[in-house]
């Protein structure tokens, strides 16, 4: 079967892609909201999902790359590409937050802090609650039953949404009573959490793109070593890097020099099945083990 054929590939596809419909559509619904009230925290929960958008469509980019096989030119495959983009993402999310801080600014010099509210605009925060919450569940749900990290680390970004919309709700109704200070206070509170995602997503994609060592060379020579007392001496040169995805480890075993290679091979590949089973909560692309004879 190709991987372009494999159901669950081909339901995440439609999954993300459903999700990223109905995100263009709350974000005209949001946007009709903040030409209702003004308010500064329906501002930042426009930005909100404009990020949210962002972020479907890299998840549809990175089901998309994955399924690319390694080639002549990328042998370690596509999948640091997905990095790379999520890096542009998250310098854009950080700098376009400004804005926002800036309206704050303009707002508060200017006294424009006044919310207007009626029932037309809590029905649809109510509705947008509803549909967040439907849709973390069914990603949710999804992740869980096929395995689907993407959609995983989707399914968790829109639990928070269904909190950000009650708490918007509250914040507009208290400002339209003359907490005007809710309103600021609000729309703070979701910029934090919108640069914390940001900061999160900017610092594992650079780890990825820097090949950051994802596995402790110190932890995984005391395990190694302690399992094959006596028939390992010892190992050198252990390079471990990400390309989000996939893990590629690279290692030189030290063994005595009296083995034959035909015995040397059989001790690398114990090592390889080990290493896989001891740290399966890894998915290892490839682990390539080197053989030098002490001498």
């Amino acid at each position: 079967m190709k991987k372009e054929d494999d159901p669950s590939y081909q339901r995440s596809i439609i999954l993300v892609s459903l999700v990223l419909i109905l995100n263009i559509i709350i974000l005209g619904i949001k946007s009709y909201l903040y030409f209702l009230t003004i308010s500064i925290a329906v501002l930042a929960y426009i930005f909100d999902t404009v990020v949210d958008i962002m972020n479907d469509c890299l998840s549809i980019i990175g089901l998309k790359r994955s399924r690319i096989p390694p080639d002549k030119d990328h042998p370690y495959g596509h999948s640091k590409y997905n990095a790379f983009v999520a890096t542009i993402i998250a310098t854009f999310v950080i700098a376009s937050t400004f804005e926002i801080i800036r309206e704050i600014f303009i707002r508060i010099t200017t006294h424009t802090l006044s919310i207007h509210i009626d029932s037309l605009i809590i029905s649809l925060l109510c509705f947008l609650a509803i549909v967040y919450t439907v849709i973390a569940y069914i990603q949710y749900t999804f992740s869980k039953q096929y395995k689907n990290i993407i959609i995983e680390l989707s399914a968790l970004r829109y639990i928070t949404d269904p909190i950000f919309t009650i708490v918007v709700l509250i914040g507009i109704l208290l400002t339209s009573i003359g907490l005007w200070w809710v309103d600021i206070l609000v729309s703070i509170v979701i910029i934090l959490v919108i640069l914390k995602k940001a900061l999160e997503a900017l610092e594992k994609s650079s780890k990825i793109l820097l090949d950051v060592a994802v596995i402790s060379p110190e932890k995984l020579r005391k395990d190694i070593l302690k399992a094959f007392k006596g028939k390992i001496i010892d190992y050198i040169d252990i390079y471990s890097r990400t390309d989000g995805e996939n893990i590629f480890l690279e290692l030189t075993l030290v063994m005595n020099k009296d083995l034959s290679l035909k015995e040397a091979d059989k001790i690398a590949d114990e090592v390889e099945v080990f290493i896989r089973k001891r740290y399966r909560q890894y998915r290892f692309a490839r682990i390539l083990i080197h053989q030098e004879a002490l001498e």
